[in-house]
């Protein structure tokens, strides 16, 4: 089977190793080692302010509005029953038709 391995990770351990035993030759490594944990952990929190938060946001608006538009169609379908309702059988819903209501 016929699959590649990348070496240059096993040389970077083994540099990062030897600088463990001997630190005084490899400050510069240090430096260039560290560097990028410190800019990944800036933009880890770039990440969180500029893209979770927001989208949980927005995500929390979407649900509101898909909940608002849900009970405006559950609604519409009992307005749409009972119309239809009343309107065949009259007398049924006495609340609905102003000949029952008027007080003359």
């Amino acid at each position: 089977r016929g699959y590649t391995v990348s070496v240059a990770p096993f040389f970077w351990l083994i540099q990062v190793f030897m600088c463990y035993l001997r630190p005084t030759h490899c400050r510069n490594f240090f430096s260039s080692v560290m560097k990028p944990w410190a800019i990944d952990a800036e933009l880890e929190i770039t990440f969180i302010l500029l893209w979770i938060l927001p989208s949980i946001l927005l995500s929390l608006c979407l649900v509101a509005l898909y909940a608002q538009n849900h009970v405006i169609a559950y609604s519409r379908w009992h307005l749409t029953f009972f119309q239809t309702a009343r309107d065949e059988v009259k007398g049924l819903y006495p609340l609905a038709y102003d000949d029952y209501s008027t007080e003359a």
